[in-house]
This record gives C-alpha cells, sequence and structure tokens, in this order.
C-alpha cells in the first residue's frame, strides 16, 4: 500500500476533490472525510478501449476490487454494485456502494463516463437521502456521496454543490492504459486466456 501511494503520488490528490463537507457534516467529521477523497482517482490497473460506457467502467474496476480498494483508501468495505432501492413506485439503481469503517458511515460512489453536468449532483443527492432513509441506522454516520466523472469544471461543481445539504464530493478519473478500439477488440480477454493455458497443461 505504501509502494502504491508513493508511485500515485497520493500526497497530491489526497483532500483535492471539490466537496460541501465544510457545511453539511461536523468539523471533526468533515476534516475525516475530506482527507479520505482523492482528486484525481488513478485507474490505471486495466485497460479499456477509446470509447467505452459507464458499465464497462463499473465492471472493469470490480474485476480488479482489490486494486480499486487500495485506489480508494484505507476504510473502504465494499457493499453492493447496481444497488436497487425503491422509492415510491420506481426502483432505481445505485453504481455502487461502500461502507467505511473508520468513519462509520456508508458510501454512495457514481461514476461518469463524461464531464460533470450539474444534474448529476442533484441525482447523487436523491441516492444519499435514499440510503439515510432506508439503510443508515441510528449507529451510523450521515452517508456521503462520491461522484467519480471523467472530467469537471471547478466553478460548476462549486455552484452545483452550494445549496445541497447532503455531504457529497466531485473527483475525475484518470485512465493511463487505453487502447484503440480496433486493438482492443482483436486481443483475446481473460477467460480466452485462461481456456489456452487449460488446453495446454492437459
Amino acid at each position: 500500500m505504501l509502494a502504491h501511494q508513493i508511485e500515485s503520488q497520493l500526497y497530491k490528490r489526497e483532500g483535492k476533490a471539490i466537496t460541501n463537507f465544510k457545511t453539511t457534516l461536523p468539523k471533526s467529521h468533515s476534516d475525516l472525510a475530506n482527507e479520505l477523497i482523492k482528486d484525481p482517482y488513478h485507474f490505471d490497473f486495466f485497460s479499456l478501449k477509446k470509447k467505452y460506457s459507464e458499465r464497462q467502467l463499473e465492471d472493469a474496476l470490480l474485476d480488479h476490487i482489490t486494486k480499486f480498494l487500495l485506489e480508494l483508501g484505507a476504510g473502504f468495505a465494499f457493499i453492493s454494485r447496481q444497488k436497487v432501492i425503491n422509492v415510491g413506485n420506481r426502483d432505481f439503481k445505485i453504481d455502487l456502494l461502500f461502507y467505511h469503517t473508520i468513519m462509520h458511515c456508508y458510501i454512495v460512489v457514481e461514476l461518469k463516463v463524461v464531464d460533470f453536468e450539474p444534474e448529476f449532483a442533484g441525482k447523487l443527492n436523491f441516492y444519499i437521502t435514499a440510503i439515510d432513509k432506508q439503510i443508515k441506522t441510528e449507529k451510523d454516520e450521515p452517508t456521503i456521496g462520491i461522484l467519480i466523472c471523467k472530467d469537471k469544471d471547478k466553478t460548476v461543481v462549486e455552484y452545483a454543490l452550494n445549496d445541497i445539504y447532503k455531504p457529497m464530493a466531485v473527483s475525475e478519473y484518470h485512465l493511463t492504459n487505453i487502447l484503440p478500439d480496433d486493438l482492443k477488440d482483436n486481443l483475446p480477454n481473460v477467460e480466452d486466456l485462461k481456456s489456452e493455458i487449460n488446453k495446454g497443461s492437459t
């Protein structure tokens, strides 16, 4: 973990996300929450083609869940992907749900493969409210939301979070292992490689 933090220049990324923690959390909790969020997140432990969907990004992160948790930082415990919550007569799906064992709170993570848009904050706010009302107990601290997007305009994010009263942060992610679309499609996947290895060993 220490080697990973040094290589990824954690000291430059820790506490750099745009958040509304100061106005939505008690100071002691706000400081701790701010330290656990990074900006940007480095997802350099897998390869994707140039054009990819949110589901493909989510699949890749969970295929490398150990490295993903290492990048998120200490205390993150994975709960669920595409967590279904029922509100009114509708079902909604949360991309990723975690529990933070140090802060004792649920953390909703929404992934976006596009640049930040103001409406993303409203959707994340809705999900945080749903977790607070349906899953959070009296022993848990307030649920926190993290929106991880491809890029963001700092001023737009600040405006979007200004009057939201649920704690949330907005960060970017960086991918370093991007392959051309045609090359990616021609490479064998993990299952194909395993199959070939198994054939060779029999």
